[in-house]
């Protein structure tokens, strides 16, 4: 259960106190949450690690993935970064 909430701190950008989990019906589904935001992993038993499975849920907006949140904190100016797009 470290590694889930290891995992959890990391995509919740929450403290590993902070975070509460919860088993959501057998030991390979878990919901964390935590600073306003929870998510639902599911365990690659193959590759012994946790996946997350869908967006994290912040209870204070919108739902957002893992992408949305690096996009926010990195600042969105409007522009490509220098990359083109097809």
């Amino acid at each position: 259960m470290d590694r889930l909430v290891q995992r959890a701190s990391f995509d919740l950008d929450c403290p590993e106190d902070e975070l509460q989990i919860r088993s959501l019906g057998d030991e390979h589904t878990q919901g964390a949450s935590g600073c306003g935001r929870r998510a639902t992993y599911l365990f690659d038993a193959p590759h012994k690690r946790w996946l997350l499975n869908g967006v994290i849920e912040d209870r204070n907006s919108r739902a957002t993935t893992p992408a949305d949140k690096a996009s926010v904190s990195q600042g969105s100016h409007g522009s490509s970064g220098g990359m083109t797009t097809p």
